[in-house]
C-alpha cells in the first residue's frame, strides 16, 4: 500500500493521523481520573472487607425496656413523694458559717452538719491527705456566735405560745423552757436570735400562773441583763411588774399603765398594758373607763390579734357592770352577750372562749357549745392535712353491709384498680347471699 492510502486510512486501521506528531505527551489530569478512582475503589475494597465482615456478624442491639406502669394504688404513690426540704439553719462564728441540726427537732442527725452538744458545736471531718475512715473532731463555742439565721421561729417556741393562747400556761412554760436554755448559750444581742421572744412568753405564762416567787426571780435576772444590748427588754420587765402590781393594788396599776402606755411604742406591750389597766379599773368599779381600756385594744392594737379575746372578754364584763335600770333603753345585756358570742365563734380554742361559754345565758350557751365542736373537728382536720399534706387519706368506707335490694353508696364502692376483682365480682361482694333453704335429708 502506498504511502498516502496508509494516511488516508490510519485513524480506522491504526495508522497515524495524517500531520500527527510523532513524539510522546503525558495525558491529561482528567484522563486519569476515572483510572485512579477505580483503583482506589478496589484497594478499599481489600482493606476494609475485615471490618464490614465483624459489622454484619455481630448481634442485634436489644431494645430499650418499655417504662414500669404506674402504681395502682394512687396513696402509695404519693407515700413516695420526698417531703418539703427544710431551710438551713446557719450560725456564724469568725468567717465560718456553720449549718446545725436543729436542736429542737426528733429527725436524725445529718452527719455533714454541725451538732449542738451543750455549750459547743461538733463536727467529724476527715483528715485531709490521711487513710481512708480517719476523722478529726472539730469544736466550735456557741458564746461566739455572731448572726443567728433561723428562717422560722423553732417549733418549740410556736407550741409555747399555742398553749399560752389556750390557757395552758404550764405547758407553755415547760416548753419555752428549754429555748430560753439554749438560746442563753449564745449572745443575746446577737441578730436573729428569740431570746428575747422566748423571755417574753416565759413572763406572760408566770403572770397567767400568779407565781409571783417565780416571777420576781425571772425579773432580777431580766434586769441583770445589759438592757442597752437587747432592745424592748425594759419595756417588758416593767410590763412584768405591772401584772404583778395590778394583783395587789389596783390604783397604783392604773398610774403604772398610763406611765408604761406614755413611754412605749410596742404594740404588744401596748395591748397587754391596756388589758391590765382595763383589770384593775373594773375591780375599782369603774366601767366605762374599763371599757375604753378594753376596746382600745381591738381597735388600735389588733395585729396581731393574741390579745383581741381577753379584750373582747373584758368588755362584755364592762357593758354588764354598767346595765342598770337606768340604761335599760341602751339593751347592754346584748350588747354584753353579743361580745361573747363572737370570742366564741372567732377564737374557739381560747382560755377566754371557754369562760364566755359560761357566762352565756342558758339556750344561748347550748347552741354555742354544739357550734364551738363542730368547728374545733374541723379545726383538726385541717391542722392535720397541713402537718401531712401527702399522706392524708380520705376516711375508710363502711364495713357495714348493705340490706339487700338496697343500692350499695357511693363511697363504699371499691375503687378501681385497687384490687383485681371486677365491678361484677364487687358488686356480688356488696350484696349479702340469700339464706339457703335447708334440705332434708332422706
Amino acid at each position: 500500500m502506498s504511502t498516502e492510502a496508509r494516511h488516508s486510512v490510519g485513524p480506522r486501521c491504526g495508522g497515524t493521523p495524517p500531520f500527527a506528531s510523532t513524539s510522546t505527551r503525558p495525558p491529561s489530569l482528567f484522563a486519569c481520573l476515572p483510572r485512579a478512582f477505580v483503583a482506589l475503589s478496589a484497594v478499599s475494597a481489600v482493606l476494609f472487607a475485615p471490618v464490614l465482615h465483624a459489622q454484619s456478624a455481630r448481634p442485634p442491639t436489644p431494645a430499650r425496656p418499655a417504662a414500669a406502669p404506674a402504681a395502682a394504688n394512687p396513696a402509695a404513690a404519693v407515700a413516695k413523694k420526698p417531703g418539703p426540704v427544710e431551710p438551713p439553719i446557719i450560725l456564724t462564728i469568725g468567717r465560718d458559717a456553720c449549718e446545725i441540726n436543729d436542736p429542737f427537732s426528733t429527725t436524725p442527725l445529718n452527719g455533714a452538719k454541725w451538732t449542738v452538744r451543750g455549750a459547743t458545736l461538733v463536727r467529724n471531718e476527715r483528715v485531709p491527705g490521711g487513710a481512708s475512715g480517719q476523722y478529726v473532731l472539730r469544736t466550735k463555742k456557741l458564746a461566739e456566735v455572731s448572726h443567728i439565721l433561723w428562717p422560722s421561729p423553732p417549733k418549740q417556741l410556736e407550741d409555747a405560745i399555742t398553749a399560752y393562747q389556750r390557757g395552758d400556761a404550764q405547758t407553755a412554760l415547760r416548753l419555752v423552757q428549754d429555748v430560753l436554755n439554749f438560746f442563753e448559750k449564745m449572745r443575746k444581742d446577737a441578730p436573729g436570735s428569740f431570746w428575747l421572744k422566748a423571755a417574753s412568753v416565759k413572763l406572760d405564762a408566770l403572770m397567767v400562773l400568779q407565781n409571783d416567787t417565780m416571777l420576781t426571780a425571772f425579773i432580777r435576772e431580766l434586769e441583770a441583763v445589759d438592757s442597752s444590748a437587747v432592745p424592748g427588754l425594759p419595756d417588758r420587765v416593767k410590763l412584768a411588774k405591772l401584772a404583778r402590781t395590778g394583783r395587789l393594788d389596783s390604783k397604783a396599776a392604773v398610774a403604772e399603765a398610763d406611765t408604761l402606755i406614755r413611754q412605749t411604742t410596742n404594740t404588744e406591750i401596748l395591748a397587754q398594758a391596756h388589758l391590765i389597766k382595763g383589770d384593775a379599773l373594773l375591780a375599782l368599779r369603774e366601767p366605762e373607763k374599763a371599757m375604753n381600756a378594753y376596746l382600745r385594744v381591738n381597735v388600735f392594737y389588733g395585729n396581731p390579734p393574741h390579745f383581741i379575746p381577753a379584750a373582747q372578754l373584758g368588755a362584755a364584763k364592762a357593758f354588764r357592770a354598767m346595765n342598770s335600770p337606768a340604761n335599760r333603753e341602751l339593751k347592754l345585756e346584748a350588747v354584753a352577750n353579743a361580745y361573747l358570742r363572737d370570742t366564741i365563734r372567732e377564737y374557739p380554742l381560747t382560755k377566754e372562749a371557754a369562760i364566755a361559754k359560761t357566762m352565756l345565758p342558758k339556750d344561748e350557751r347550748e347552741a354555742a357549745i354544739a357550734a364551738t365542736e363542730e368547728q374545733e373537728k374541723n379545726i383538726e382536720a385541717a391542722t392535720r392535712q397541713k402537718a401531712d399534706p401527702e399522706n392524708t387519706l380520705p376516711p375508710a368506707p363502711s364495713e357495714k353491709p348493705a340490706p339487700q335490694g338496697e343500692a350499695v353508696p357511693p363511697e363504699s364502692a371499691p375503687i378501681a384498680g385497687e384490687n383485681e376483682t371486677s365491678a361484677a365480682d364487687s358488686s356480688e361482694a356488696a350484696t349479702p347471699p340469700a339464706p339457703k333453704t335447708p334440705s332434708k335429708k332422706k
